[in-house]
């Protein structure tokens, strides 16, 4: 993998800031990480991504370097960090990308900011965290999961759960987190539910889906995909939830045609 070196933009530029990177030049790509990781789950896709787009990945409040911002924690509040956040680096309207449930923050991006948002991809995302009754026990579980054990411990576990993603990389991406702080952020995601305003999107959408992801299973996105009247819906059969690192070439062979017309289109 080609070593980039980052432009750090730190938080405290601004005291509500979020700490990201940015890297290469080109159109504006904005990739948002999901619950209990950080800007760094995307490494894998950043030769790539970096070599034909400008690629700014924040590290959500809570999270990874801007785990020290303040709460309260919930996802209206993540969308606002988000749109500050552009507003710093003078930034009108980008692509946004999010992974898991950095796919709802960009959701919410979408609706209460929408000149924000000139497409969206969501990758291993939901419309609703929990659509049937074992997704609606896990999720009540998990918050004190991530408080009891901390995040070393849900990286432990999490990499054991990821056939074929190494444990390591699994491990690097959760450990920057502590559980107090991201468990109160996993309970305000329980109440997300975007499925009102969906039909509302106007922006042309990407939904990639993981044909083994257990942690949100391929329904999600089939969902996102009905009610999103822009959006198309890909499924990487083989790929688990840790697609980024595990099926990065796949992704990528989805994404960048995509990217590509929607360049062509504007």
């Amino acid at each position: 993998m080609t070593t980039l070196a980052p432009r750090a933009i730190s938080a405290s530029r601004r005291a509500s800031a979020l700490y990201c990177n940015v890297y290469g030049s080109g159109a504006l790509l904005l990739l948002v990480h999901g619950l209990g990781t950080s800007g760094a789950v995307f490494q894998p896709l950043l030769p790539a991504l970096s070599a034909r787009f400008q690629v700014i990945i924040p590290d959500l409040r809570g999270h990874g370097h801007s785990r020290c911002l303040p709460g309260p924690d919930n996802v209206a509040r993540m969308a606002a960090d988000l749109e500050n956040l552009l507003d710093i680096l003078a930034i009108r309207s980008c692509t946004m990308l999010g992974y898991a449930t950095g796919g709802a923050v960009v959701q919410q991006v979408a609706h209460e900011y929408p000149g924000r948002v000139r497409r969206l991809a969501l990758v291993c995302s939901y419309a609703r965290s929990a659509a049937t009754l074992r997704e609606q026990i896990e999720c009540r579980l998990r918050p004190e999961l991530f408080r009891f054990l901390g995040m070393r411990g849900i990286g432990a576990l999490a990499a054991r759960r990821a056939p074929g993603c190494d444990p390591a990389f699994v491990r690097d991406v959760i450990a920057a987190n502590h559980g107090q702080r991201v468990a109160p952020i996993a309970r305000a995601l329980l109440s997300f539910d975007s499925r009102a305003w969906l039909p509302e999107l106007a922006c042309s959408t990407l939904v990639v889906a993981g044909g083994r992801d257990t942690t949100v299973p391929a329904h999600h996105s089939h969902e996102l995909a009905r009610l999103i009247p822009n959006a198309r819906l890909r499924t990487l059969p083989d790929a688990g939830h840790w697609l980024v690192k595990t099926h990065a070439d796949e992704l990528l062979n989805l994404l960048l045609p995509w990217l590509g017309e929607q360049e062509v289109a504007a």
